[in-house]
Order: structure tokens, then C-alpha cells, then sequence
């Protein structure tokens, strides 16, 4: 094969679908993006348009193909966990998608939390109860309109993709063992979780391996390639733990993006009844176990919309730093989208502890802060049932600040690796497409920073104790 061959790793992400042309060494030739909107017609709804993540997918992979050197040889799916919406016997979208942050289920959600049925679904898909899961999601789409319709399918945005460019209707054990449908010991839909949201099988796509591989189809109107060979990848959690070279036991990953995450090899995949944890498949071998947040950086952009402003990442921290370390006493508690891990609890409201005559600039810093206070309450969490880590490596787009990821070091009071890209999802999918290739990819360990607590440091646990111990309504 020739040094330039390069296979396309797509992201699909909450605010945009990204695409990157990967060497079999890991390098990256050239890269695509583009942003999908969000859109919040009501309290409590979060819903993308299925062709517009479709038309975008096949726009990043046409730009690549069109300036990317040599063949390619295929592509690998990474794609976002917990969307869910209802298409025809023929593939056409019914519904927009709802996507991880919709939390209109609630109502079903906590009722089947509470009780024996939920956890017995919980502990055989190893999905927790929440709104977010398209296990409610779907109760409550039967509630609202679906409930006779002949014909529909429930679909994620992938195996909707995947039906339209290769004409086959499948969905990977991975992205499906983060639905609350999946039956993990049987590697097939649960039975008994189907039956309490209202599901059939046929309605439902046929399971594959994550290193399943099928073919283009022929439409002009895609730009794509025909018998262009598509891995079907995996979701985009599991795919982060393994682009960040961490599927070794007691290495613990933190992603920072849209929301949060912190994960771990789960070696035996097993757990406690009662586990605050999520525990997806990635493949044959490997369970992911942890515990996520709803509250990454979305919740800067729901300051900006507060406040009217168009702050960036960069400009945001650059205004935070002209704060002190513990912002005069305030604290922010993030819980902007609700919360999963550990409270699984979608009322929850942001708020700020100690508010008086603090400037903006506090203000922004606390917002910071309480983010960091949420990853150490997550990391906590996972250890307390995992064990503790011996090595925590940090990806996602918060890594491309590197002030925040050294007050982040200071709340963890860790060691932290901190990823020289961003993309470790799409990363993890690149690996996981040449392996299903049968080429023998080298990737290169990806390039790290190693962030220390500094001596004399601020010290947040006061501040800390007082955000898990403050009243959370």
C-alpha cells in the first residue's frame, strides 16, 4: 500500500460532524468540519435534523476525498451515543433526532428508576435509567403519536446513515449497548427492556460487531464512491478510550467536550447492582465503565446566550484568569442540561452559592471551577467502584486551553496526560477501520503534556466539600 493511502475516521458530535484523513501511522493529512444546529422547540427537547448531519457527513468526506493525497481506503464511523428517532420502511426521518441532551422522557424515566422492573433492565444493558436513553425515549415517542404506526423503525443517527449509503440496516454492539436495549450478555436486543418501552425487534436494526465492514452504494448525489468500504465503528465514548491509548486497567480517561465523561477498562465487565456507572460494550474484549455529565462546555454557550455574548473558548478562560483562584468565595453549581452521574437526575438547575457583589470575571471563573468540581465528583465516583488510577489521561476541546486544564490539575490534585489532539474519538475509530481492514496500522502514541499540581497552589477543597455538600435544589 502506498505511504499515502489514508482512511477517513468521521465523528459525528453534538455541535459538529468532523472528519480527518488518517495515515495507517496516525498522522493526519487534512482534515473537515462542519456545525449542526440544535434545536429546542420546547422545555426539556434537544433535536437535530437527520439530513442536515447527513448532508454534513457526506460534505467533510467529499472535501477530504477531493484534497486528501493518494487512495482511500475506506471509512470508520464514530458517532454520538443516546439519539434516537423514528424513520419509514423506507429509510425517510418521521421525526427529527433527540438527541443525548432531550430530557422529555423524565416523567417515564423516573418512574421505571424507582422501581424493581428498572432494575433488572439496568442490570442486564448496563445502561443507567435517564431520560437521555432512547429506552425512554422511545416510551414516551409511543405515548406521543407512535404508538400504531405501521412500518416505522427506531433508529440512531448511524444505522440511519448506514441504511442510506450502503442500503443495509445495522447497528454495532457498542453504540447499541449505550441505547438501555441492549442485553450484553447475549450481545442481542433485551427482551425485557423492549417489552416495557413498547419495541419489536423488527423495528429495530440488525446488531453487528463494531469492526464490521460493508460497501457504498451507487448515488452521484452523495459524492462518494461506490463499493467505497465503510467500517461500522463504534460509539464515540469507547472510541475516545482507545484513541487515547488507554485500554489498559487503571488508565482512567477524562473527555472534556460538549458534556464530560470519565472512564475506564472494565476487564471482567461486571458490576454491582446498585452502580452509579454506565458499562458499554466496545468489542468481544472490552467493557468501558464510568460516569458522565451533561455539563461540559455546553455550559459556556449557555452563558453566552444568557449574557448575549459570542465568547470562545480561548476568549472565556483568557476573561476567567483575570479572577483569583476560588473567585472571592462563589461557587458555581453547573447543572445547566440536568445531571446523570451520580444523580441521575434531570431537574436540577444551575446555580451560584455565595453570589453578592462578585464581578463578571468571577463569575466566569466559578463557572470554570464548578466544571472541574463536577470532573472530580465523576472521577471519584468511577474510582470508588473501579479502584483507583494510576495514570489519567484528559481529551476532548477543552485540552486546546491550557490554563484550565492547570486548574483542573489543581481541583483533581493529580497528575494529569493531557492529549496533544482534541480528537481522540476519531482517532479511536481511525485505529479501530484499519484493523477491520486487515492493515496492520501502527498508530503512534499520541503526543502528551504532563500537567502537575503546583507547589503552593491554591487550595480548592473547601471549596470543593462545600459544592457535593450544598443542597443540589
Amino acid at each position: 500500500m502506498p505511504e499515502t493511502d489514508y482512511l477517513i475516521a468521521i465523528d459525528q458530535g453534538t455541535t459538529s460532524v468532523k472528519a480527518h484523513a488518517y495515515s495507517p501511522t496516525g498522522g493526519i493529512y487534512l482534515s473537515a468540519q462542519r456545525f449542526i444546529s440544535t434545536y429546542r422547540p420546547q422545555p426539556d427537547f434537544a433535536e437535530q435534523n437527520p439530513e442536515e448531519i447527513f448532508n454534513a457527513v457526506c460534505e467533510v468526506v467529499r472535501e477530504l476525498l477531493a484534497r486528501a493525497p493518494g487512495t482511500c481506503a475506506g471509512i470508520s464511523l464514530s458517532c454520538a451515543m443516546h439519539g434516537i428517532m423514528v424513520i419509514d420502511e423506507g429509510g425517510k426521518p418521521l421525526t427529527n433526532l433527540l438527541i443525548w441532551s432531550d430530557t422529555r422522557s423524565k416523567m417515564e424515566a423516573r418512574a421505571l428508576r424507582g422501581s424493581e422492573e428498572g432494575a433488572l433492565i439496568f442490570y442486564e444493558t448496563g445502561t443507567p435509567i435517564h431520560p437521555m436513553s432512547p429506552l425512554c425515549k422511545i416510551k414516551w415517542l409511543r405515548q406521543h403519536g407512535f404508538n400504531s404506526t405501521k412500518g416505522l423503525k427506531w433508529a440512531s443517527f448511524k444505522d440511519f446513515f448506514l441504511w442510506r449509503v450502503t442500503g443495509v440496516f445495522v447497528l454495532d454492539h457498542s453504540l447499541a449497548s449505550a441505547s438501555g436495549l441492549f442485553n450484553r450478555d447475549t450481545r442481542n436486543w433485551s427482551s425485557r427492556a423492549l417489552s416495557w418501552c413498547g419495541a419489536r425487534p423488527d423495528e429495530l436494526p440488525g446488531l453487528v460487531p463494531a469492526r464490521h465492514v460493508l460497501k457504498t452504494g451507487n448515488n452521484p448525489a452523495w459524492g462518494i464512491p461506490s463499493g467505497l468500504p465503510v467500517v461500522v465503528g463504534a460509539s464515540d465514548g469507547c472510541l475516545a478510550q482507545l484513541g487515547s491509548g488507554a485500554m489498559q486497567p487503571g488508565t482512567l480517561t477524562i473527555s472534556l467536550g460538549t458534556s464530560l465523561a470519565v472512564r475506564v477498562v472494565n476487564p471482567g465487565g461486571s458490576f454491582s447492582s446498585d452502580s452509579k456507572l454506565f458499562h458499554y460494550v466496545l468489542d468481544e474484549k472490552h467493557t468501558i465503565s464510568g460516569a458522565a455529565s451533561n455539563n461540559g462546555t455546553a455550559v459556556i454557550d449557555w452563558w453566552n446566550a444568557q449574557q448575549g455574548s459570542n465568547q470562545s473558548l480561548d476568549d472565556f478562560v483568557q476573561s476567567a484568569q483575570q479572577a483569583p483562584a476560588g473567585c472571592e468565595g462563589l461557587i458555581f453549581r453547573p447543572y445547566v442540561y440536568g445531571e446523570r452521574a451520580p444523580f441521575y437526575d434531570p431537574d436540577l438547575r444551575p446555580s451560584f452559592l455565595g453570589l453578592r457583589h462578585h464581578s463578571v470575571v468571577n463569575q466566569q471563573r466559578a463557572l470554570l471551577e464548578g466544571i472541574c468540581f463536577v470532573v472530580r465528583h465523576l472521577l471519584e465516583t468511577v474510582e470508588e467502584e473501579m479502584g483507583k488510577a494510576r495514570t489519567i489521561h484528559v481529551s476532548g476541546g477543552a485540552v486546546r486551553s491550557s490554563e484550565w486544564m492547570q486548574w483542573l490539575c489543581h481541583v483533581l490534585d493529580r497528575p494529569l496526560e493531557i492529549d496533544a489532539s482534541p480528537d481522540a474519538s476519531a482517532c479511536g475509530a481511525a485505529m479501530l477501520g484499519w484493523n477491520a481492514l486487515g492493515i496492520a496500522a501502527d498508530f503512534k502514541t499520541s503526543a502528551r503534556t504532563t500537567c502537575y499540581p503546583e507547589a503552593g497552589h491554591f487550595d480548592y477543597v473547601a471549596h470543593y466539600d462545600r459544592f457535593i455538600t450544598a443542597p443540589r435544589d
